[in-house]
């Protein structure tokens, strides 16, 4: 098989594809439970989270996995304290 990495805008990564694959993974996984997989894997709030890679089968253009690299957060936890958070999810 022969594979492409690069960013979902370049691999032509769907709203579709983005959704069906997080719940494939997640949700058929047991990891995560159907009702809430629909707010959480909406693909326009997975896509205002970070930036979004993909990996592209070449000969069937099937997405066979996605890396999500999302943004640092930070946030104040009271007058001392900045609580800082980084994570990315790799499908």
């Amino acid at each position: 098989m022969n594979f492409e990495f690069d960013t979902s805008e370049n691999l032509k990564i769907v709203d579709s594809e983005l959704t069906e694959i997080l719940k494939e993974v997640y949700v058929d996984g047991g990891f995560t439970d159907s009702e809430l997989a629909e707010e959480i894997f909406e693909a326009t709030a997975v896509r205002d989270r970070g930036a979004i890679f993909g990996i592209r089968n070449r000969e069937s253009f099937e997405l066979a996995s996605i890396a999500i690299w999302a943004r640092l957060v930070q946030r104040q936890v009271d007058s001392q304290k900045t609580e800082r958070s980084r994570c990315s999810c790799l499908v």
